[in-house]
């Protein structure tokens, strides 16, 4: 594809990321540490809860104030957070490079994800394939 095309492609993906935008605040999450609230305890300065302590625990989150009050241990629980991974599978065959127009949409859509996935940031994990085995391509 020429230069010229593939640059109108990133264009028009950039004019609507602008307008559409990935569902990800609505959602919990698991991945690397992150912006995002997981589903989980973290390590995170927001204070979630208290437990009682467990053997093998982090002495670093026990609740020393706690223990001087009732002589129990308890710990303190912090909220998760992630960094979500949007994974893009990208069909790497012949077929899909032969005509022009499918190669310009190929284009467009995956400039729409990926622009997509930064805006709302999340990472993006690319993996080409073709035929049954992954792919190498120039991006």
């Amino acid at each position: 594809m020429d230069p010229t095309k593939l640059q109108t492609c990133h264009s028009n993906a950039l004019a609507a990321a602008a307008r559409l935008r990935l569902p990800l605040r609505s959602r919990v999450w698991r991945g690397q540490a992150g912006e995002f609230t997981g589903g989980g305890t973290g390590s995170s300065m927001d204070f979630q809860d208290h437990r009682a302590y467990s053997p093998g625990d982090d002495p670093r989150h026990i609740n020393w104030q706690a223990y001087a009050r009732t002589g129990n241990y308890t710990m303190k629980l912090f909220r998760e957070e992630v960094r979500p991974v949007v994974d893009l599978i990208l069909d790497a065959s012949e077929s899909m490079f032969f005509d022009e127009e499918k190669a310009a949409r190929v284009a467009e859509i995956f400039y729409l994800i990926a622009e997509s996935s930064q805006s709302a940031g999340a990472s993006l994990a690319l993996h080409a394939v073709r035929g049954e085995a992954p792919a190498d391509c120039e991006l």
